[in-house]
C-alpha cells in the first residue's frame, strides 16, 4: 500500500512539473515578458527567487476572490511574476550597466520608462509594456551600494487603475496618483 501511494504521488509530482514546464514556456511567448537572464556582477545564486505561472496564478486568484475581488480580478490577468533579490552584488558598476543596457533593450522594443532614478547610491528603473489602454507587462529594476539588487517581471494584463486601488488598500497611499501613462507614441514633439 506504502509503495502505491508513493507511485502516485511521484507520477503527481511528475505531471505537475510538466504543466509547470509547459506554461514557463507559454508565457516567453508573452508581450510582456522579459528573460534577466545571469545579471553581470552578480556571481551568486538569488537569496529570494519568485516564479508565478499562469497556473500558480491562477490558485491565488481562487484563494483571494472571497476576500477581496479587485485583488483577485487584477491577479485573474496575469500570466506571471518573476521576481529576484540579490544580496551579494560583486561590482555594482557591472550591475549598474546592466541596467542601463535593459533599459535601452526595453525601450526599443517598444516599453515605455515609467520610472527612472539615478542617485548617488542607487538606479531604479520601472518600464511597462502598453496594450491599448491597459499594460501587457512591468519589469521593475532596482540596484543600490548597499550590494543588493532586485530584478522583476510581472506579465499579463495590468489595469492601472486597478492596480492604483489596489496599492491603495494595501497602504500605499497615493503611491500612482499623478503618474502619467501615455498609451500612444504619437506626442514625439517634446524632444528638447
Amino acid at each position: 500500500m506504502f509503495k502505491r501511494v508513493l507511485i502516485a504521488l511521484a507520477a503527481m509530482c511528475v505531471s505537475l512539473a510538466s504543466l509547470n514546464a509547459a506554461a514557463q514556456d507559454e508565457l516567453q511567448n508573452e508581450p510582456g515578458y522579459y528573460d534577466f537572464g545571469r545579471v553581470p556582477g552578480i556571481n551568486v545564486d538569488p537569496s529570494v527567487e519568485i516564479g508565478l505561472n499562469p497556473l500558480m496564478l491562477g490558485m491565488l486568484s481562487e484563494a483571494t476572490d472571497g476576500s477581496d475581488s479587485e485583488a483577485a480580478d487584477i491577479l485573474s490577468g496575469l500570466r506571471g511574476i518573476k521576481l529576484y533579490v540579490y544580496e551579494e552584488i560583486s561590482n555594482n558598476t557591472d550591475v549598474y550597466n546592466f541596467i542601463e543596457e535593459v533599459s535601452d533593450e526595453l525601450e526599443g522594443q517598444d516599453w515605455m520608462r515609467m520610472v527612472y532614478i539615478n542617485s548617488e547610491d542607487s538606479k531604479v528603473r520601472i518600464h511597462v509594456r502598453p496594450d491599448g489602454r491597459e499594460i501587457s507587462g512591468m519589469t521593475i529594476m532596482v540596484a543600490g551600494d548597499d550590494n543588493e539588487a532586485v530584478f522583476m517581471n510581472i506579465v499579463g494584463n495590468i489595469n492601472p487603475a486597478k492596480l492604483g486601488k489596489v496599492a491603495k488598500k494595501i497602504g500605499i497611499k497615493d503611491a500612482l496618483d499623478g503618474v502619467d501613462i501615455q498609451f500612444n507614441n504619437d506626442d514625439d514633439s517634446d524632444n528638447s
